[in-house]
Parts: C-alpha cells; structure tokens; sequence
C-alpha cells in the first residue's frame, strides 16, 4: 500500500474539511484547530428529539491511518448519554464488549472522559486489531500525539480509503446528531456499545425496554449464578425511576446557561448581543 508522508496527511484533512463544509450537516458546527488540521473543534446544536434545546461543546482528533482506524470525539460539556463516557470516569474501555467495568491503566483500546464511542455504528473500527493499531490510547486521550515519537512514514492507506476519509467525516457527523435527536437510535444501541452504562440503563428504563443482553459478556438472569442477600445489585436492578428525564434535563439547562455558553475557552465563542444586534446581523446575512 502507498505510504502518505505527514504533509499529505495533513493536506488530506483540511480536504475533509473543505468537503464537510460544502456539505455541511445541519446543527453541527465545526473549525479546524490552528495547531493542527487533524483536530477539530465542534459545536452540536440539538434542534430536536430528547436533547432538544442542548448546546454541546465537542473536539474530534483524526489519527494518522484515518479512516482506517476510529477518530476520537470527545465532549466538553458534561452530558448524560448512552454513548458518552462521563467527564468524571478516568477511562473507559473501547476493547471489551462488557461495558460494565472501566478499563485498566495498561488497556490499549481506552476512551478518555467526554469521548462519545462510535462502536454502535463502525464496529469494524473496534476489532481488537484496529483499536490496538489505531492509536486510541493515552496519546489520543491527550487530545494530541505531538509527543509520541512515530517513524514519519509508519502509516499507509489505499488510495480507495483516501478518497473515503472525506465522506466518512460527514459520516461521522451526521451519527453524532442522529444520536442527539433520533430517539430510535438510542433505542437500537446495545450495551456493548455503550460509553455510560448508567445513562443507557437509564433511557431504557425511561422508554419501557428491556436491558437483556443481546451482546457482550454480561450474562442474562436465567444464566446468572445465584448471589447471597448481602451481594450488591446489579444496574439492572437498580431504581432507575425518573434519573434519565432529571439528569438529562439538568444536563440541557447547563448546556444553555450563561456559564456553559460564555466560560468555555474554546475556539467557537459566543457572543452576548441584544435583539437589535440579532436582527441586523440577520439582514446583513440575508442580503450577502
């Protein structure tokens, strides 16, 4: 397979770039990084379904071998989701299909706090092959590879891929706002691929439906050893009455309030402006 030199690597993200902004997903905004055109920075405006009203701060880092092997997305603001590793768990393990337990410090395949797991739709990404090769470790749960020594001409992809990686990346976005808005995708999503098993729990307790295990390691009840009365619960015996509709609401609220929209240092900023500003920067896009 031909080997791409860094520079080309770095020329064929700011093409995915270019191509995501010509066919641009509708509520997702994204920019390029001025360190690096492999890092984006997004903001997920969710304009419908059960995070309706929701502002979410988000990064994604392409990793060289892209779209061989997975980007990270990784959210800044602290949201309540089946798929999103919550900002207080140190890590979590992309690896293993029993979403239950964290991974350990040496796990090669390891999602940092915020990271939203791609699993449900790119399971190919997440064979254990790919993910060991795929760079999704402590350099990428740093946001940034700048300090791993790598021979410059390591990675290598097929021109087919390369020509792929743009409408991956539209791809990509497009999934993360169905999973913001489209209630039936978090309804299909099983636990082995999720990155908060107390949110998936949750939801579906919330909608009626069954935890049973169709995947993963978790066995089912029937297949469940008898456990003596002073064994804790298991989460699916868990109350989980009404956590979902108050954390995500929590979750929203924070999302949209003055300190979640203007204390964030980010590259997309806000600005504060009345309704006379709003209405005159409307004309001037209007009439340009």
């Amino acid at each position: 397979m031909p080997l791409l030199l860094p520079s080309f690597r770095r020329q064929q993200r700011v093409l995915d770039f270019s191509h995501v902004e010509r066919h641009h997903v509708e509520g997702v905004y994204v920019t390029l990084s001025p360190d690096s055109p492999a890092d984006w920075v997004g903001v997920l405006f969710v304009r419908d379904g059960p995070y309706e009203s929701a502002i979410l701060r988000f990064t994604i880092h392409f990793p060289d071998d892209f779209p061989d092997v997975a980007p990270v997305i990784t959210f800044s603001t602290d949201v309540f989701h089946p798929l999103v590793v919550p900002l207080t768990q140190y890590t979590f393990s992309a690896g293993t299909l029993d979403a239950s337990t964290s991974a350990s410090a040496s796990d090669d395949a390891r999602l940092p706090p915020g990271a939203f797991n791609l699993r449900h739709v790119f399971p190919g990404w997440f064979t254990r092959d790919q993910i060991v090769g795929s760079g999704q470790n402590a350099d990428l749960n740093r946001g940034s590879s700048e300090n791993h020594t790598q021979d410059p001409c390591a990675t290598s992809a097929t021109a087919e891929n390369i020509a792929d990686s743009s409408q991956t990346a539209i791809n990509i976005l497009k999934h993360l706002k169905e999973a913001f808005e489209n209630a039936s995708v978090l309804d299909n999503v099983e636990f082995g691929a999720v990155g908060n098993p107390s949110a998936w729990h949750a939801w579906r307790a919330y909608r009626g439906l069954s935890t049973t295990q169709t995947r993963g390691r978790s066995p089912s009840r029937s297949q469940e050893p008898e456990r003596s009365p002073s064994s804790p619960k298991q989460m699916s015996d868990w109350n989980w009455e009404g956590v979902w509709e108050s954390r995500v609401r929590n979750a929203v609220e924070t999302s949209i309030s003055e300190a979640g929209l203007f204390s964030n240092q980010s590259l997309v900023k806000f600005a504060k402006i009345d309704a006379s500003q709003l209405k005159e920067i409307r004309q001037q896009i209007q009439t340009s």
